[in-house]
């Protein structure tokens, strides 16, 4: 569950992909609410970025992180209630050696850095991610845990997620084409349209068809098929992207964790020896479940709770010059700068 909390955090893959796509299905959804003549087609609206997205979601995914260890407090606190109980005796915890201190020191320090700077806007996401990237490389050269098998391994696995995700967007694509080429693009519009003057509902709709989806489909998948059906739609009718994205994200969240087949969910399972039954893993993750459905929950009724770490307007000042004037300065810049004078001959003595 605690790794999930990382696709808000640089360098995230899930939160760069979404916030490209986002932007894109922004843009589209602002030419869609022109097009249909909508109320939420406003000049100067400003199309949202990775850094809108990272700030709307960081502070639902702070309030996901405190109640999710609140939950395993009380559960650990439970099960050491019914060891003791049965006089069973504790094993010794088993103590840190001095890398793996500072491994423990150093690293949440550097994320967390990187999330202030992107917060307060001083660093972008997608540079915070990079620098996260080369750090942690670093890092891992400089305490000795990257020895070359490892970083075979490492190059290995990210030149088949690569090419994964390129075959992927390709396949993505040609699907998205094809649905644009019989409508369907203008259908599911139609169908949202009925729903205008009524975000909540048209927000839980799409938030229903991406959980649905999530069951059979990865985050990656339904960024790259179901997203960019959906979100144009859904954008023309609701004027705040950055909180529809930060529940996208949460949604995606979700997908990791839903059984049978979350991504997080089977990785785990496989690393477990004997392999532990699904409905017992089914009831070990309802707590931590419910806490997500309880902030989806909170954030939808209360989209403010995106809006208190945003550093950037969503809308872009308007332009002090226009009608003629604004025309006066286009000609007047427009117009070919004259030749510089020739300097004087100096005269000379014969």
């Amino acid at each position: 569950m605690a790794s999930t909390l990382g696709i808000i955090v640089p360098p995230s893959l899930v939160l760069l992909l979404l916030g490209d796509a986002m932007l894109r299905a922004h843009t589209e959804g602002l030419t869609l609410a022109t097009q249909l003549g909508l109320a939420n087609a406003r000049a100067g609206t400003r199309i949202i970025n990775t850094q809108d997205v990272l700030q709307a979601a960081l502070a639902p995914g702070a309030l996901l992180l405190l109640l999710w260890m609140g939950v395993t407090w009380w559960l650990a606190q439970r099960r050491a209630g019914r060891i003791a109980d049965q006089g069973a005796a504790s094993s010794a915890p088993v103590p840190l050696t001095c890398g793996e201190r500072w491994t423990l020191g150093v690293v949440p320090t550097l994320i967390v850095a990187l999330l202030a700077l992107v917060t307060t806007g001083r660093v972008r996401a997608v540079e915070a991610a990079a620098t996260a990237g080369v750090l942690l490389l670093v890092w891992g050269v400089a305490s000795r845990q990257l020895t070359l098998r490892r970083l075979a391994q490492v190059l290995d696995d990210a030149m088949a997620l690569t090419g994964a995700l390129f075959a992927l967007l390709v396949a993505a694509v040609t699907f998205s084409l094809v649905l644009r080429a019989y409508g369907t693009d203008v259908l599911v519009a139609e169908w949202m349209r009925a729903l205008q003057g009524q975000p909540l509902l048209a927000m839980g709709v799409v938030l229903a068809v991406l959980l649905g989806s999530a069951f059979v489909l990865d985050a990656f998948e339904l960024i790259f098929l179901i997203i960019p059906i959906v979100m144009p739609p859904l954008l023309a009718l609701v004027d705040d992207a950055a909180w529809v994205a930060a529940l996208t994200l949460l949604v995606l969240q979700a997908g990791f964790l839903l059984p049978p087949l979350g991504y997080a969910l089977v990785l785990s399972r496989a690393q477990v020896a004997p392999r532990p039954a699904m409905g017992a893993v089914a009831r070990a993750l309802a707590p931590y479940l419910l806490c997500l459905a309880g902030v989806i929950a909170l954030v939808m009724a209360v989209p403010a709770t995106t809006q208190w770490l945003r550093s950037t307007p969503a809308t872009l000042p308007e332009m002090s010059i226009q009608g003629d004037d604004l025309d006066a300065l286009m000609r007047e810049m427009s117009q070919p700068e004259a030749p510089a004078p020739a300097p004087a001959a100096s005269a000379t003595p014969p």
